[in-house]
C-alpha cells in the first residue's frame, strides 16, 4: 500500500505552478464575471480582474511549495515509522532470517569499508606533500620495461638536467637493526640527501642528513620513520643524538619524520645515505 500511495504521489501530483495558474485563472473568470453581472462593460471587468491578480503567482507557488515540502516530510515520516514496525513485527516472527540478514550486512558493509579504505588511500586521498603533480619517478627502461638506474646513469642524468630540481636517487633495501636484545629486520631506504627535499616534508624531530654526510665513509647517520620511533623507541623526542647498531655498524639517528611521510615511505621505517 506505501509503495502505490507514493507511486500515485509521484506520478499523478499536479505541479504547484500549475495548480497555482489555474487557480488564478478561475478567480479571475469568477472576478470578470461578477463585474459584467454588475453592468461593468467586458473589457473593463477582465482588466480589473487582471489587475486584482497581478503579482500574487510568484507569492502562491511559494507557499504551495512549502505546502507540498511539510506534507511530504510528514507522509515520509509516517512511512517510515510504518515501515519500521512491520520490519520489527517480522524479525520477532523470524529469528532465524533476521539472524542471517544482520550477518550479511555486517559482512557485506565490512567489506565495503575495506575496499574503500584500501581505494582512497591508495587512489583518492592527496600526497600529503606540496605540488604533487610536479614530483615525477624517472626510471631507465630495458627491453620496453622499467628498470633500476645505475650510478653512472644518475650522474649523468644529475649533471645534465635542466628541467628537474631537485633530483634524488633511492634504492630500497633491508636492515638489520639491533640497538639492543631485540634484534628485527626492517624495511629502509638509502637515499641521497636530496631526496627529502623532493617531497617538502619537514622533519618531526631533529633534521635530515646533508650533502656532507652524504658521501662515502660518513654514512653513518639514520633518519627514522614515525611509525618504528613510536613502536621501538615510545617514541622518545631524546632519542636524537643517540647511537643504534644498523647491520652491524653504528649509525647516529639524527632525525625523525612526520606521520604524513609514511604515505611517501611506500613502507620503509628508515633512511640512511645512499
Amino acid at each position: 500500500m506505501t509503495i502505490r500511495r507514493r507511486l500515485r504521489s509521484i506520478l499523478w501530483r499536479t505541479p504547484v505552478e500549475q495548480e497555482v495558474r489555474e487557480e488564478i485563472s478561475h478567480h479571475r473568470d469568477l472576478r470578470t464575471r461578477d463585474l459584467i453581472d454588475r453592468g461593468w462593460s467586458p473589457d473593463a471587468a477582465r482588466a480589473d480582474a487582471a489587475r486584482r491578480v497581478a503579482g500574487m503567482e510568484a507569492t502562491l507557488t511559494r507557499l504551495g511549495t512549502e505546502r507540498d515540502r511539510g506534507f511530504g516530510r510528514r507522509e515520509w515520516l509516517e512511512e517510515f515509522r510504518q515501515d519500521v514496525g512491520f520490519a520489527l513485527r517480522q524479525a520477532r516472527r523470524q529469528p532465524g532470517f533476521t539472524l542471517a540478514a544482520v550477518l550479511t550486512l555486517a559482512l557485506g558493509i565490512g567489506a565495503t569499508t575495506t575496499i574503500f579504505s584500501v581505494v582512497h588511500a591508495v587512489v583518492l586521498s592527496p600526497f600529503p606533500f606540496p605540488d604533487p603533480d610536479r614530483v615525477l619517478a624517472a626510471y631507465t627502461t630495458w627491453k620496453g620495461q622499467p628498470g633500476n638506474t645505475s650510478v653512472g646513469n644518475y650522474a649523468y642524468i644529475r649533471e645534465r638536467a635542466t628541467t628537474v630540481d631537485p633530483l634524488a636517487a633511492a634504492q630500497f633495501a633491508n636492515f638489520n637493526l639491533a640497538d639492543d636484545d631485540n634484534p628485527e629486520r626492517v624495511s629502509g631506504i638509502r637515499a641521497t640527501w636530496t631526496y627529502f627535499q623532493v617531497f617538502g616534508i619537514p622533519p618531526l624531530l631533529g633534521r635530515t642528513f646533508s650533502t656532507n654526510e652524504d658521501q662515502p665513509g660518513r654514512a653513518q647517520v639514520v633518519v627514522l620513520g614515525h611509525g618504528l620511533w613510536q613502536r621501538r623507541y615510545g617514541g622518545d623526542r631524546d632519542v636524537l643524538g643517540r647511537d643504534t647498531r644498523i647491520n652491524n655498524e653504528t649509525f647516529r639517528i639524527i632525525g625523525v619524520m612526520p606521520p604524513a611521510f609514511d604515505a611517501v615511505a611506500d613502507g620503509a621505517q628508515l633512511w640512511v645515505p645512499i
